[in-house]
């Protein structure tokens, strides 16, 4: 491929240059792993990597994707141009903000235009055979901001689903998120902790199973209040009922438990502790599903 750079000062590219640039979008793009059918795929990989088409596209498309072991990083020129036009476009829909306005101009609009000017500033600034240099942390954040969208959305879409069942069926919200909600929420962290113990990085795993929750606390709640009270426009309330109480009490005998035991077992974790929290969860549980039923209540 040919560069040539006219008195404009961008790169212009060569025919050859610019198909290379839609081959590689198309092939960014595509949902399906062709290249796995043959060898490791089987036929249920095979029906689940087409069932799963929409949702990769759109998580293509919408997710930027810094992939350090890919060459170049994983950069596309195209494709990741584009996700500054789609990306911001995305999140707006994603939050809710369709309605509002910018110095009364429609959000989607402005946020399109803005999104627009730095596509095409990328596209006429940079070339496919080499990435930027602000690639790697513009992109990271970018993609990190994205996924906090889909996941807050999700997560939303979720609870609703949870309370429309809860309804059908008279079952109360808040067994169902004491249920199956938390434990549909801790599957994954559950099976990638113990593959971490078992693969020897028993540290790890035990980092993990702390800093996952307190993420979620911090950052989670933090994050979705924060847009709950840009998108509502007033303060988030919260009530202290029985269920914080209990929650939050189950949650401090667990933390000075590990504080005390953890330390006088010299760090060598035994297995009547992990007994000792299995039965510690599951009086929680009892405790949590007698007070949602009325059997007691905490005056606070």
């Amino acid at each position: 491929a040919v560069v040539s750079t006219q008195s404009t000062g961008y790169p212009s590219y060569s025919r050859g240059a610019a198909q290379q640039v839609i081959l590689n979008f198309i092939a960014g793009i595509n949902p399906l792993h062709f290249k796995d059918w043959e060898d490791e795929f089987s036929l249920k990989d095979k029906i689940f990597d087409v069932v799963s088409v929409p949702a990769n596209l759109v998580f293509t498309l919408t997710i930027p994707v810094v992939d350090l072991t890919q060459p170049l990083y994983g950069w596309n020129k195209l494709l990741n141009a584009l996700h500054f036009t789609i990306c911001p476009l995305a999140a707006v829909f994603l939050l809710g903000f369709t309605n509002k306005t910018i110095l009364s101009v429609p959000a989607p609009l402005v946020v399109s235009v803005i999104g627009i000017l730095i596509t095409a500033i990328i596209l006429l600034t940079s070339s496919q055979g080499e990435n930027p240099c602000y690639y790697k942390p513009v992109f990271t954040l970018l993609g990190f901001f994205m996924s906090i969208m889909w996941i807050y959305t999700i997560a939303s879409e979720i609870v609703a689903l949870l309370s429309s069942f809860g309804h059908i069926f008279a079952i109360s919200s808040a067994i169902l998120g004491l249920t199956v909600l938390s434990w549909a929420n801790s599957v994954g962290d559950l099976v990638s902790d113990v593959a971490m113990a078992k693969q020897g990085y028993p540290q790890m795993a035990v980092s993990a199973c702390i800093g996952g929750p307190c993420l979620n606390m911090l950052l989670g709640i933090g994050l979705a209040s924060t847009l709950s009270i840009i998108k509502n426009g007033k303060n988030l309330e919260l009530k202290l009922g029985d269920s914080l109480i209990i929650s939050s009490g189950f949650l401090m005998v667990t933390i000075c438990s590990h504080l005390v035991a953890i330390p006088l077992m010299r760090f060598n974790v035994r297995r009547w502790y992990g007994f000792y929290l299995f039965g510690l969860y599951l009086m929680f549980l009892v405790i949590a599903m007698l007070n949602i039923t009325g059997v007691f209540t905490i005056h606070s």
